[in-house]
C-alpha cells in the first residue's frame, strides 16, 4: 500500500530532513513540500495525500489554522512536528497519529510513521473521527493561547500596562 505523504514546515532543515527520511520508504510517495500555511492548504485541497506532517509554529498561518481551515472532514491523517512540546497533549486528546519534538531521533521517526501507517490502513472512518478530534482540541488550544498579554495597573492617577511576561509576583 503506496502512501501518499505531504510535508510542511517552515524551517527547510527541518522539511528536508523528514523529506529525506520518508525516502527511505519504498512505500511513500512524497507529493509535496510547503514553507507555510497556505501552500499547505492548497497543497492539501489540491493533492488530498494520505499523510501530512505538519509543523504547528509557523508564521502568518500555523498548523492550527491549516486545519481549520482544510476542515475535519477534508484533513488527512496528521503527524504533528514541531520544537514546542506544549503542545502534545493536546494532540494526543486529539487522536492526532503521532507528535514528533524536534529534534527527533531516527527510530522515534520511524516509530510515527508506523503509527501512522497502522492508522490509515484501519479503515476511513477511524481518520474522519480523528480529523474531527484534532480540530477539536486545536481550537482549545486556540482558545488557551488567548490569554491577555498586559495588565491594567493604577499608579497614583496613572493607568500603566504591565507585560504578563514580566510579572514575577502578585500580592494582593
Amino acid at each position: 500500500m503506496t502512501l501518499t505523504v505531504l510535508v510542511v514546515d517552515d524551517e527547510p532543515i527541518a522539511r528536508h530532513a523528514i523529506v529525506r527520511l520518508l525516502r527511505d520508504d519504498a512505500d511513500i510517495e512524497i507529493v509535496g513540500e510547503c514553507g507555510d500555511g497556505v501552500s499547505a492548504v492548497a497543497a492539501i485541497r489540491n493533492q488530498s495525500p494520505d499523510l501530512v506532517f505538519l509543523d504547528i509554529q509557523m508564521p502568518a498561518i500555523n498548523g492550527m489554522d491549516v486545519v481549520a481551515t482544510v476542515g475535519a472532514e477534508r484533513m488527512p491523517a496528521t503527524v504533528f512536528v514541531t520544537a514546542y512540546e506544549q503542545y502534545a497533549v493536546k494532540a494526543f486528546e486529539a487522536n492526532a497519529v503521532d507528535y514528533l519534538v524536534k529534534p527527533f531521533s531516527r527510530e522515534r521517526f520511524a516509530a510515527a510513521l508506523q503509527r501512522a501507517k497502522a492508522r490509515l490502513s484501519a479503515g476511513a472512518g477511524v481518520g474522519a473521527q480523528a480529523s474531527a478530534q484534532i480540530l477539536q482540541a486545536l481550537d482549545a488550544l486556540r482558545q488557551r493561547d488567548d490569554y491577555l498579554q498586559r495588565l491594567p495597573v493604577r499608579v497614583d492617577e496613572h493607568v500603566v500596562l504591565v507585560a504578563v511576561d514580566d510579572i514575577v509576583w502578585i500580592k494582593a
